[in-house]
């Protein structure tokens, strides 16, 4: 339900109460007319003044069905009571406790908290008053004219103490309403700022699960390199072993020896650069992982700002709860002074138990909106909790990914120790071109070299298998991060 409808409804309520208020008015100017009529004797005044009261009734009536759904409907309604009041006032000039119905029109004008409506029946309740007061002094007994005087008074004094408390109250709706639509502003913007970091959080998150996919197809690569070194040098072995059984096709094996060692350097070159590529894709996991630390960083303290501020919705919901206690036991003393003061309180007493009303809705409401504050407070403890569940698996992520850094570099040293073996193969291929008494001892020294790469390559593709259980580890870790980052 948003601003205007909840305006209508309490437009709306207001209308049906002050058309109950005034027909009760209606009922007793009805009665007193003709009580202080019959007094007098006069039959045909007594008719016409309750015609009278009958059209105010009426004007009522209109007001109610015409336009009770609008701000006219007051206004109309107030008008047909005026009109009977007057009436019952001024057809019955010898009777001046009769404007006592003035403190009924005042309290049901303060009911619309408007400032307009309770100043424009305040100048026609005081030029009534006034008409009346000049008609007992022309035509009334004149015994009484100093009861009149000082009922004018305590008549013109309730009207401004009614306008001043409905001035007062105008101003303090107002100002609730302007601090509960700036509040309402404020958890939509730190709302939004949540929103935006969670979804620069998942971006941040897709990022870096490319990143590792991208990661664990170079591993897979340099392992299949790493592979084909291995299987290169197995048969660099077997082609030195058939060289020293068969020395006179040496130089064959020699130039197949060549052949392989060349395969073997570009097979390490190309080792080399993924393992580069790797790790500058390491690094960018990296950074980006301190990025989203830093940013869930940021999330936690507005979390936690968020939750200082609930607090202090909460606070204000508890100093209006003790507010409406007040009220409420202010309202029940009234009753009880106004139920003392017998038949002239209860008209007072009506309004006390109106305000007594009033107060157990405004102590309800704020109950609702505190439970609503806990409920929101328990949220944003849950979010917070998630949140520092995102920190730790962020640190995590990174204790894993530093982890994959030092795996890298300790595959660079085996491919540069790999990279070494291969240009030793080179050398010693070259001298046993040049002297074939040297074949033997220059085989001998190549297969201890072949097989210290083997032993080399097969350290490799352990490390490598190594790293792609940790990029497994490690997207695992992404998808729960992003999963939390869902959640929130």
């Amino acid at each position: 339900m948003n601003k205007k409808e909840v305006e209508k409804k309490h437009l709306i309520q207001k209308n049906n109460l002050t058309f109950a208020f005034l027909l009760v008015i209606h009922a007793l100017a009805l009665v007193c007319t003709i009580m202080y009529g019959n007094k007098s004797g006069n039959l045909m005044r007594v008719i016409i003044s309750s015609g009278i009261v009958v059209v105010g009734i009426i004007i009522t009536i209109i007001g109610k069905i015409a336009f009770g759904k609008s701000h006219k409907g007051h206004l109309v309604m107030f008008v047909g009571v005026l009109i009977t009041y007057f009436d019952t006032l001024w057809s019955n000039i010898n009777a001046p406790l009769l404007y006592a119905f003035t403190f009924l029109i005042c309290f049901v004008i303060m009911l619309h908290k408007s400032v307009k409506t309770c100043t424009i029946g305040i100048i026609v309740d005081v030029v009534g008053n006034a008409v009346y007061t000049v008609l007992y002094i022309l035509f009334g007994s004149g015994e009484d004219l100093y009861k009149v005087i000082t009922n004018d008074w305590f008549a013109i004094v309730g009207c401004v103490i009614a306008f001043l408390a409905v001035k007062m109250l105008a101003k303090q709706d107002a100002e609730l309403l302007d601090n509960a639509e700036k509040q309402a502003l404020e958890q939509q913007e730190v709302a939004e700022k949540i929103k935006k970091t969670t979804t620069e959080i998942k971006e941040l998150l897709d990022n870096a699960n490319v990143s590792v996919e991208t990661l664990a197809q170079n591993i897979e690569s340099s392992s299949t390199s790493i592979n084909q070194i291995s299987n290169s040098t197995k048969q660099t072995a077997s082609s030195i072993q058939t060289q020293t059984a068969m020395s006179a096709n040496i130089t064959e094996a020699l130039e197949a020896v060549v052949s392989q060692t060349k395969e073997m350097s570009l097979t390490s070159d190309n080792t080399s650069r993924v393992i580069v590529e790797g790790n500058k894709t390491v690094e960018s996991l990296m950074q980006q992982s301190e990025i989203v630390s830093s940013i869930n960083g940021e999330t936690a303290e507005m979390t936690a700002e968020l939750q200082n501020r609930v607090q202090g919705i909460k606070d204000v919901v508890e100093t209006i709860l003790e507010i409406s206690s007040q009220t409420n036991l202010l309202s029940l003393n009234a009753s009880i002074e106004a139920a003392r003061a017998g038949e002239a309180g209860k008209g007072f007493a009506v309004v006390a138990d109106e305000i007594r009303n009033l107060s157990d809705t405004t102590k309800n409401s704020a109950e609702k909106i505190g439970e609503v504050i806990d409920e929101l407070v328990d949220s944003i403890v849950a979010a917070s909790d998630n949140m520092q569940k995102s920190v730790e698996a962020t640190k995590e992520e990174a204790r894993l990914i530093s982890v994959t850094d030092e795996q890298f570099k300790l595959i660079d040293e085996s491919v540069q120790q790999m990279s070494d073996a291969v240009a030793a193969i080179e050398s010693k291929v070259g001298d046993s071109t040049n002297a074939n008494n040297e074949v033997i001892d220059s085989i001998s020294n190549l297969s201890a070299s072949s097989e210290e790469v083997v032993a080399s390559a097969e350290d490799s593709i352990s490390i490598t298998q190594g790293c792609v259980e940790s990029m497994d580890t490690t997207k695992e870790i992404l998808d729960k991060i992003f999963e939390l980052s869902e959640s929130l």
